[in-house]
């Protein structure tokens, strides 16, 4: 049983079952979706892009009623405590 990096889903995913063929990132996330929030708030997290430009890029997965694990439910909240000074 796996957990996801980004939702905290737990999932099944076998790294040595070789009867069908499963993209690599399933070794850390349930879902694509999770491997692109993952891309989007790294960027973020290390300072690569505002928090105005995340929160556009974020906008799409509709996170306000999905559950995140500490780490992006935090940058999440802080991102958006930014755009809301701004504005």
């Amino acid at each position: 049983m796996r957990r996801c990096k980004v939702c905290g889903k737990k999932y099944d995913f076998c790294p040595q079952c070789t009867l069908t063929v499963q993209p690599e990132w399933l070794a850390r996330y349930d879902k694509q979706e999770c491997v692109e929030l993952d891309e989007i708030f790294s960027y973020y997290i290390c300072g690569l892009v505002d928090a105005k430009r995340t929160y556009e890029k974020l906008l799409p997965y509709n996170l306000e009623n999905k559950k995140l694990e500490p780490k992006f439910e935090n940058a999440y909240k802080e991102i958006i405590q930014k755009i809301e000074v701004v504005e």
